[in-house]
């Protein structure tokens, strides 16, 4: 059985926390009144932030801000529905943060439905050891540094309650020549998939190849009886092509960083 519809939000927040459970890379951060975790890369979406309730946003950020500043690393703070209502958003840019790639996000579900798969994509599972092998795949696509795919989709300690894997999307063809890849996680004890990132090389988009790996993938997830999908979906880019294979938006996410070089705003 899945979650009632009032309950995905949460969930959905919740699972932009799940990096370093996935990889093993990734400290708490040191600071009361703040979740998330400092990793070993400095990039600012491998740092990520989240602001616990009732707390002095003012002050918070004034203190993720310096001690990312003393450890060189950059960060990604994480708004939710109701920071985004009460305009932590506009804070956050007189603090020297700035929108993040993609900044503006809809956190969306589905029910997975029967479909009939297209025959001209398959998709290859990844040994989560084997990454390297495909890291060149993952970084053109998702349009990243080659040694940031490791701390965002290498898998070295797997909780046994969390499942997840990755998958490189390649045409039907003699040469099964690569297009893409994408990840899956099942969460909240195995009921929910989480479509966790896909991305289509430059050359092969504009194909219908993205979409289709987000439907093979809820195919696989419906293969193991789960009936729930979510996503945290760009606006600016994947979230019309979800939405038309039946995705509903149930809240809104933004996310803002910061780095020691691009901070020019006093903090």
């Amino acid at each position: 059985m899945g979650l009632a519809e009032e309950d995905l939000p949460q969930v959905i927040l919740e699972s932009l926390f799940l990096l370093p459970r996935m990889t093993g890379d990734g400290d708490p951060l040191p600071i009361s009144g703040v979740r998330g975790w400092i990793s070993g890369r400095p990039t600012p979406y491998l740092n990520r932030v989240g602001l616990k309730n009732k707390v002095d946003a003012d002050s918070k950020i004034a203190e993720v801000i310096e001690f990312f500043r003393a450890n060189g690393k950059g960060f990604t703070l994480v708004l939710g529905p109701g920071e985004i209502n009460a305009g932590l958003g506009a804070k956050l840019l007189s603090k020297g943060l700035r929108p993040a790639r993609f900044c503006s996000l809809g956190g969306m579900y589905c029910t997975i439905q029967h479909r009939r798969a297209c025959d001209s994509i398959i998709l290859k599972p990844v040994e989560l050891d084997r990454i390297e092998n495909v890291t060149d795949i993952i970084a053109r696509s998702y349009g990243i540094d080659p040694r940031d795919v490791e701390g965002i989709w290498g898998a070295k300690v797997l909780p046994p309650a969390l499942y997840w894997q990755l998958y490189v999307a390649c045409l039907n063809d003699a040469a099964q020549t690569p297009v893409g890849f994408g990840a899956s996680a099942l969460v909240e004890n195995g009921r929910v998939l989480l479509l966790r990132g896909s991305g289509v090389l430059p050359e092969y988009r504009k194909r219908g190849i993205y979409r289709e790996l987000a439907l093979q993938r809820m195919a696989l997830a419906l293969e193991q009886g789960v009936e729930q999908a979510i996503v945290q979906s760009a606006r600016s880019s994947s979230h019309a092509v979800l939405k038309s294979i039946g995705f509903k938006e149930v809240c809104s996410i933004e996310l803002y960083e910061w780095s020691p070089a691009c901070c020019s705003v006093s903090c």
